[in-house]
């Protein structure tokens, strides 16, 4: 953690200058998601979304660490997901031309879109769930595709461009996480809160790979860009890491609380996250103990990774933490 020294244009944010491992960025609102761009224009940003607002904010870590607000705006409504478009481009001169995906708390499917600086932001409904949604996420290789999942017991496929629904998986029970992978760009997983963890191929809309975890709940769930073979899961008070094809766990470990997050490393084939409510750890699957632990003083609401080094950032009370 470093001191704050500089405030940004936008009251509330403090932002650190000095050359440090590890950074604090102070956030003027109670950010409960941060996601950073996995797409290679957009390395350096990470947005983060808190009750009706999110802010954009753009990273540099590579020996003096800088940070600088790019937005912030608010939304219609408060915010339970969000994921970056690979349409967003962000140039050297500081203009972002924005593509993002939310879930809110209506219940709606959002696209936002603008030029930074340039445009109003633009909200478009790309359609509705019956119930809380969990996850959505864009096709990484068909930036006109965003999938979800929902409390209503289904996964749905939507047609940004025309805003309409283009499948339903019917699930068992609440999908909580839908992954895409762009190794794979026809297939999808969908995680259950049951602990069934299901392969869609899109193209034929069939089930191709399934496996139950044997406890419950499912938390959440991520599968490796890095080595598209390997998935893995917060499952209870564990968390599990399987290589398809196999069934059976590669690697588990058991906790004193629940394991409500986990993150594979998008750099690192080998590295992950797991965090329970304060507490943060990073893994490297062909070892058998942590490489890091922190506890922190608050609880721990989101977790990512920077897509331009292998950094992590989890989403304290008030706080971005690198």
């Amino acid at each position: 953690t470093i001191q704050m020294l500089t405030t940004s244009r936008a009251a509330g944010f403090k932002i650190p200058h000095e050359s440090v491992k590890t950074a604090t960025l102070d956030i003027p609102f109670a950010p409960a998601i941060v996601e950073s761009s996995p797409f290679l224009e957009t390395a350096a940003l990470t947005v983060c979304g808190g009750g009706s607002r999110i802010a954009i904010i753009h990273a540099e870590l590579n020996g003096k660490s800088s940070f600088k607000l790019i937005s912030d705006f608010h939304l219609s409504s408060r915010i339970t997901t969000v994921c970056w478009s690979q349409r967003s481009r962000f140039d050297h001169f500081g203009t972002l031309d924005l593509h993002l995906c939310t879930s809110q708390i209506d219940n709606n499917i959002h696209y936002y879109t603008s030029k930074i600086g340039n445009e109003p932001i633009v909200d478009t409904v790309i359609g509705t769930h019956n119930n809380y949604v969990n996850s959505c996420s864009i096709s990484p290789t068909d930036a006109n595709i965003v999938a979800s999942v929902s409390d209503d017991y289904t996964c749905k496929l939507w047609d940004i461009e025309k805003k309409a629904e283009l499948n339903t998986y019917k699930l068992r029970s609440p999908g909580r996480v839908v992954r895409w992978n762009p190794s794979c760009p026809d297939r999808i997983f969908v995680a259950e809160s049951s602990g069934t963890i299901k392969m869609f191929d899109t193209r034929t809309n069939n089930p191709v790979f399934t496996l139950q975890t044997e406890s419950w709940p499912l938390n959440d769930f991520d599968w490796s860009v890095s080595d598209p073979n390997m998935i893995g899961a917060g499952v209870g008070s564990t968390y599990q890491v399987w290589r398809m094809p196999y069934l059976e766990p590669e690697k588990t470990q058991n906790f004193p609380y629940h394991v409500n997050l986990f993150r594979w490393s998008g750099t690192h084939p080998r590295q992950f996250i797991s965090c329970g409510p304060s507490e943060l750890s990073i893994w490297d699957s062909s070892l058998d103990m942590a490489l890091f632990r922190h506890t922190f003083s608050t609880p721990i609401f989101s977790v990512s990774w920077l897509r331009s080094r292998n950094c992590c950032i989890t989403c304290t009370d008030r706080k971005l933490n690198f």
